[in-house]
């Protein structure tokens, strides 16, 4: 009786933390459609040459080179305890066909904190991570590198749209590929940064067209991760 009770708690506790659960909805914090003039209230600079295009729902911006990139200061625009980086973008290549990485997302919470997210030539999908230079759950026991969360191999190709996002909270992370969760892992004791946080979000490097990145203080409900940009109102500010 007693192991079968420790039982049900123990798939209780995994449920609980498996579960997106806040007292508020999670609020924008950055918000960015790549127009070449920045919109009001987005502060960023460019490295390299990104490429902008397009106008209204068609523009976006594309990164030719690994040297390509927009940067963002972090302050204000990730939260490192929780949260939720989306994308709507085109790859300019055919998965499978490019066995190096991409690079989508990198961003720092300092000299040796933050989070990746960036196409994997080997698995053929993305893979996300977490770093915490204090945590030594954030790393591999044996390797002492960050242990990573892959996706699924993936057979997209060049010029289609998809939604590709990120959550952490607490102890779990996620990977949502147009808007099903597709892979998730424990990460004891989250990722801690001494504040204030200092740092950049860094987005590109990689052969993405990108159309709309959102960053949230918290992880968004699955069911609004899918909303398309013309469906859900771009001027919102908290979830429904």
């Amino acid at each position: 009786m007693k192991s079968n009770l420790q039982l049900i708690s123990l798939t209780f506790a995994a449920l609980t933390a498996l579960s997106v659960v806040r007292a508020e909805p999670p609020r924008v914090l950055l918000h960015d459609t790549f127009g070449a003039v920045p919109e009001r209230g987005v502060e960023r600079r460019m490295e390299g040459r990104p490429v902008f295009a397009g106008d209204g729902e068609a523009r976006g911006v594309a990164f030719p080179t690994a040297a390509d990139k927009l940067i963002y200061p972090v302050t204000g625009t990730v939260n490192p305890e929780e949260g939720t980086v989306e994308f709507w973008l085109e790859p300019q290549f055919d998965f499978g066909d490019s066995k190096n990485n991409e690079s989508l997302l990198r961003i720092g919470f300092g000299p040796e904190d933050g989070m990746s997210l960036y196409y994997n030539g080997g698995n053929q999908g993305f893979v996300f991570y977490a770093w915490d230079k204090d945590n030594p759950s954030s790393r591999h026991h044996s390797s002492g590198m960050p242990t990573f969360l892959p996706s699924r191999k993936l057979h997209w190709r060049k010029g289609v749209k998809h939604h590709v996002a990120v959550t952490w909270q607490r102890d779990v992370q996620r990977i949502y590929l147009d808007g099903e969760k597709d892979r998730h892992s424990f990460f004891e004791g989250g990722v801690k940064v001494a504040s204030p946080v200092s740092g950049t979000v860094e987005v590109g490097g990689g052969r993405f067209r990108i159309s709309e990145i959102r960053a949230w203080d918290g992880p968004r409900a699955p069911r609004n991760l899918f909303k398309r940009p013309e469906v859900e109102n771009a001027s919102a500010k908290t979830e429904s």
